[in-house]
């Protein structure tokens, strides 16, 4: 082998190696640390997606004003979605991701106000994506 193409698999070699630490930080700097609602959730996600519904629900029962609600849920990470009409009932919603190593873990409260501003429905899912 000549000299030359020795010496352009070792700097292939480092720019792979290189880019592959780039990458290893990368994902570590966005986990985002775990919130009260959803920390120490169970690996499968039907009983994750179930014990954080009733996080949510425990945390948020009806009659919960909406700036107890909107503050706590920012406190704990969760950023609004969207708003939805549905048949003239507005559903909110705020989602909090947390990303580890090849999966995506999506946590959304959704809920309903009444005309006094406070919390007529709620409910939490929990969804995780891996590669």
């Amino acid at each position: 082998m000549k000299p030359a193409s020795r010496v352009m698999r070792g700097v292939s070699y480092f720019g792979a190696g290189f880019v592959s630490a780039l990458v290893v930080v990368f994902c570590w700097s966005v986990r985002s640390p775990s919130s009260r609602l959803t920390s120490d959730l169970p690996a499968d996600y039907k009983l994750a997606s179930a014990k954080f519904d009733a996080r949510v629900r425990g945390r948020f029962p009806i009659g919960t004003p909406i700036y107890v609600l909107s503050d706590e849920l920012e406190k704990q990470g969760f950023r609004p979605a969207w708003s939805d009409d549905q048949g003239g009932y507005d559903e909110h919603i705020a989602e909090r991701v947390n990303n580890d190593f090849g999966c995506s873990y999506s946590s959304r409260v959704h809920w309903r106000l009444n005309v006094r501003g406070t919390v007529s429905s709620i409910r939490g899912l929990r969804r995780e994506t891996c590669l």
